[in-house]
């Protein structure tokens, strides 16, 4: 079986158990999805090919309001529109027992990366989902007032700006002082490259108004 039915049969086994929580299979991202308050739930299934196919899967959560504004704030800059999203890895959960990658080389194989990912989840994603379901508690685990989960959300310079904009539509008092410590951050991540963006980012945000 090649790798493209193999991945078609994998998608397809657990689309059956995944669409009883109610979410929807997006073949053409290899994902799963369910709308929710803040935009979207969603999983994804990663495939990766070298010599053989292996796939593992990703929790994440895609705010609409973030990727609204943030697209709308750099469309100028010829930014493509993107789901802007917050989201965890199966490795980044050392108290789940499972493997986190797994080898398809023939349908037989099937079962157990079907098996290990559903129980991924069940027991992970749909908790997840639960506990980010509001701005208010996505914005707490961004800004590290969660430290549990801190480590839990993968950082990259946009962070910084996706943060900002939650407090600023959320009326965070502290938002100023966000701003003064956000900048000193992104003046050192990879030799102040991103400091443009988040500058017109703040720009933006001047004029934006609270919830």
């Amino acid at each position: 079986m090649s790798n493209k039915n193999l991945k078609i049969t994998l998608l397809q086994a657990l689309n059956e158990d995944i669409s009883k929580y109610g979410f929807v299979l997006r073949k053409s991202q290899n994902e799963f999805f369910q709308k929710c308050d803040v935009g979207e739930n969603r999983f994804e299934i990663t495939f990766y090919t070298k010599h053989l196919l292996s796939v593992t899967c990703a929790t994440s959560i895609r705010c609409s309001i973030i990727q609204d504004i943030y697209c709308n704030i750099l469309q100028s800059q010829g930014y493509v529109r993107r789901y802007h999203t917050f989201y965890s890895m199966m490795q980044d959960y050392p108290n789940f027992r499972g493997s986190f990658e797994f080898i398809i080389d023939k349908e037989e194989n099937i079962s157990e990366p079907q098996r290990n990912i559903l129980k991924y989840f069940q027991t992970v994603s749909l908790d997840f989902y639960r506990r980010y379901d509001s701005l208010e508690k996505i914005f707490q685990l961004y800004s590290g007032y969660t430290t549990k989960e801190e480590t839990l959300v993968r950082q990259n310079a946009s962070w910084y700006d996706k943060t900002l904009i939650l407090a600023k539509v959320l009326g965070k008092k502290e938002y100023p002082e966000l701003v003064k410590e956000y900048r000193e951050k992104v003046k050192h991540w990879d030799q102040g490259i991103y400091l443009p963006t988040f500058e017109k980012v703040v720009s933006a945000l001047e004029s934006y108004p609270s919830m």
